[in-house]
């Protein structure tokens, strides 16, 4: 029987990453290992940590914005 918990490549990793110009979200690649997000990030925002200790500035992908708070876009020209 499959469990429904089973993660596939492109799942998100429940962990993150806070690294300048990298999506903080990690992801199973094909090899299930946990590496960055490979999109570009264009957003900033900050999350507070699980540990209920802290917050962190963190940049993210467009896909990777659910569970940030104070998101800005920043990168792209207004026209």
């Amino acid at each position: 029987m499959e469990s429904a918990t089973v993660p596939r490549p492109g799942d998100r990793h429940p962990g993150f990453v806070v690294e300048v110009g990298k999506c903080w979200a990690p992801v199973y690649d094909g090899a299930m290992q946990a590496d960055h997000c490979a999109e570009p990030p264009n957003w900033t925002g900050r999350w507070y940590s699980p540990a209920g200790d802290r917050w962190w500035r963190l940049w993210s992908c467009r896909d990777h914005l659910a569970g940030l708070t104070g998101c800005r876009e920043f990168g792209r020209r207004r026209s």
